[in-house]
Protein backbone atom coordinates (compact mmCIF):
# COMPACT_ATOMS: atom_id res chain seq x y z
CA UNK A 1 0.00 0.00 0.00
CA UNK A 2 3.03 2.26 0.67
CA UNK A 3 3.98 2.78 -2.95
CA UNK A 4 0.74 3.42 -4.16
CA UNK A 5 1.65 6.68 -2.30
CA UNK A 6 4.70 7.78 -3.84
CA UNK A 7 3.29 6.56 -7.22
CA UNK A 8 0.66 9.03 -6.98
CA UNK A 9 2.91 11.87 -5.85
CA UNK A 10 5.59 11.16 -8.33
CA UNK A 11 2.48 11.23 -10.68
CA UNK A 12 0.94 14.37 -9.72
CA UNK A 13 4.35 16.47 -9.81
CA UNK A 14 5.24 15.02 -13.41
CA UNK A 15 1.81 16.22 -14.62
CA UNK A 16 2.02 19.17 -12.68
CA UNK A 17 5.22 20.06 -14.25
CA UNK A 18 3.88 19.22 -17.58
CA UNK A 19 0.62 21.51 -17.12
CA UNK A 20 3.22 24.41 -16.62
CA UNK A 21 5.68 23.80 -19.17
CA UNK A 22 4.17 21.47 -21.86
CA UNK A 23 6.30 18.46 -21.23
CA UNK A 24 8.38 16.35 -19.48
CA UNK A 25 6.14 13.79 -17.17
CA UNK A 26 7.68 11.37 -18.75
CA UNK A 27 11.23 12.81 -17.93
CA UNK A 28 10.35 12.98 -14.31
CA UNK A 29 8.19 10.17 -13.99
CA UNK A 30 9.55 7.55 -15.59
CA UNK A 31 13.25 7.27 -13.96
CA UNK A 32 11.32 7.37 -10.57
CA UNK A 33 8.61 5.36 -11.17
CA UNK A 34 10.85 2.62 -12.85
CA UNK A 35 12.23 2.03 -9.53
CA UNK A 36 9.32 1.08 -8.07
CA UNK A 37 7.12 -0.39 -11.34
CA UNK A 38 10.21 -1.52 -13.49
CA UNK A 39 10.45 0.14 -16.93
CA UNK A 40 8.03 -2.15 -19.16
CA UNK A 41 5.17 -1.30 -16.36
CA UNK A 42 5.89 2.60 -16.12
CA UNK A 43 6.01 2.85 -19.70
CA UNK A 44 2.45 1.39 -19.99
CA UNK A 45 1.20 2.91 -17.34
CA UNK A 46 2.22 6.60 -18.67
CA UNK A 47 1.09 5.48 -22.04
CA UNK A 48 -2.26 5.24 -20.21
CA UNK A 49 -1.72 8.39 -19.00
CA UNK A 50 -1.18 10.45 -22.01
CA UNK A 51 -3.77 9.00 -23.90
CA UNK A 52 -6.17 10.55 -20.97
CA UNK A 53 -4.30 14.15 -21.10
CA UNK A 54 -4.52 13.73 -24.99
CA UNK A 55 -8.20 13.47 -24.17
CA UNK A 56 -8.41 16.84 -22.72
CA UNK A 57 -7.42 18.45 -26.26
CA UNK A 58 -10.99 17.91 -27.08
CA UNK A 59 -11.96 21.47 -25.44
CA UNK A 60 -9.24 23.55 -27.64
CA UNK A 61 -9.17 21.86 -31.07
CA UNK A 62 -10.56 25.41 -32.45
CA UNK A 63 -6.80 26.43 -31.39
CA UNK A 64 -4.44 24.00 -32.80
CA UNK A 65 -2.58 24.16 -35.63
CA UNK A 66 -4.01 20.98 -37.59
CA UNK A 67 -2.15 21.49 -40.28
CA UNK A 68 1.34 21.25 -38.47
CA UNK A 69 -0.33 18.85 -35.65
CA UNK A 70 -1.72 16.31 -37.93
CA UNK A 71 1.07 14.80 -40.17
CA UNK A 72 3.61 14.34 -36.95
CA UNK A 73 0.69 12.96 -35.03
CA UNK A 74 -0.45 10.49 -37.84
CA UNK A 75 3.45 9.16 -37.38
CA UNK A 76 3.76 9.97 -33.90
CA UNK A 77 1.10 6.83 -33.66
CA UNK A 78 2.63 4.83 -35.69
CA UNK A 79 6.10 5.25 -33.62
CA UNK A 80 4.57 4.50 -30.58
CA UNK A 81 2.41 1.36 -31.63
CA UNK A 82 6.08 0.05 -33.22
CA UNK A 83 7.74 1.18 -30.05
CA UNK A 84 5.28 -0.65 -28.03
CA UNK A 85 5.75 -3.42 -29.47
CA UNK A 86 9.94 -3.56 -29.51
CA UNK A 87 9.12 -2.71 -25.19
CA UNK A 88 7.26 -5.82 -25.42
CA UNK A 89 10.53 -7.83 -26.46
CA UNK A 90 13.45 -6.39 -24.26
CA UNK A 91 13.66 -7.47 -20.71
CA UNK A 92 14.02 -4.71 -17.46
CA UNK A 93 18.13 -4.66 -17.46
CA UNK A 94 18.20 -3.74 -21.52
CA UNK A 95 15.08 -1.24 -21.07
CA UNK A 96 17.12 -0.04 -18.30
CA UNK A 97 20.52 0.69 -20.03
CA UNK A 98 18.37 2.22 -22.91
CA UNK A 99 17.03 4.86 -20.00
CA UNK A 100 20.22 5.34 -18.57
CA UNK A 101 21.83 6.12 -21.53
CA UNK A 102 18.74 8.07 -22.88
CA UNK A 103 18.71 10.34 -19.93
CA UNK A 104 22.56 10.41 -20.05
CA UNK A 105 22.52 12.01 -23.38
CA UNK A 106 19.62 14.72 -22.89
CA UNK A 107 21.51 15.55 -20.05
CA UNK A 108 24.88 16.01 -21.75
CA UNK A 109 23.13 17.81 -24.52
CA UNK A 110 21.61 20.17 -22.32
CA UNK A 111 25.02 20.75 -20.45
CA UNK A 112 26.90 21.24 -23.32
CA UNK A 113 24.39 22.73 -26.47
CA UNK A 114 23.50 26.19 -24.27
CA UNK A 115 21.92 27.80 -27.06
CA UNK A 116 20.96 24.86 -30.13
CA UNK A 117 20.58 26.21 -33.37
CA UNK A 118 17.40 25.59 -34.97
CA UNK A 119 17.62 24.75 -38.55
CA UNK A 120 14.62 25.51 -40.76
CA UNK A 121 12.53 21.94 -39.82
CA UNK A 122 9.37 23.94 -40.05
CA UNK A 123 8.12 21.34 -43.16
CA UNK A 124 5.67 18.23 -43.13
CA UNK A 125 8.89 15.72 -43.69
CA UNK A 126 10.54 17.31 -40.64
CA UNK A 127 7.26 17.19 -38.70
CA UNK A 128 6.66 13.50 -39.54
CA UNK A 129 10.10 12.26 -39.15
CA UNK A 130 10.15 14.02 -35.50
CA UNK A 131 7.00 12.85 -34.77
CA UNK A 132 7.89 9.08 -35.45
CA UNK A 133 11.27 9.20 -33.38
CA UNK A 134 9.17 10.81 -30.69
CA UNK A 135 6.17 8.14 -30.63
CA UNK A 136 9.15 5.43 -30.80
CA UNK A 137 10.85 6.60 -27.73
CA UNK A 138 7.18 7.01 -25.90
CA UNK A 139 6.95 3.44 -26.83
CA UNK A 140 9.90 2.20 -25.88
CA UNK A 141 10.77 4.51 -23.03
CA UNK A 142 7.59 6.49 -22.10
CA UNK A 143 9.56 10.13 -23.15
CA UNK A 144 8.53 10.98 -26.47
CA UNK A 145 8.42 14.95 -25.70
CA UNK A 146 11.56 16.26 -26.45
CA UNK A 147 11.66 15.58 -30.28
CA UNK A 148 8.16 16.18 -30.20
CA UNK A 149 9.25 19.81 -28.36
CA UNK A 150 11.85 20.67 -30.26
CA UNK A 151 10.29 20.28 -33.72
CA UNK A 152 7.12 22.14 -32.47
CA UNK A 153 9.00 24.98 -31.14
CA UNK A 154 10.11 26.09 -34.73
CA UNK A 155 7.53 25.30 -36.96
CA UNK A 156 4.39 26.26 -34.38
CA UNK A 157 3.97 30.44 -34.96
CA UNK A 158 4.41 32.38 -31.57
CA UNK A 159 1.87 35.08 -30.89
CA UNK A 160 2.75 38.35 -29.51
CA UNK A 161 1.73 38.48 -25.84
Amino acid sequence: MGNYWYIAIIVTIAYLGESLFGFGAGLIAVPLLSILLGVKETVIFLILFQFLTGLLIIGSYRHIPWKIIFPMTITMILGTVIGTFILTGLNNSVLKIILALSISAFLLKSIIVKKPKSPDINSKFWGMLLGFIGGLLQGILGMGGPPLTMYLITAVPRKEQ
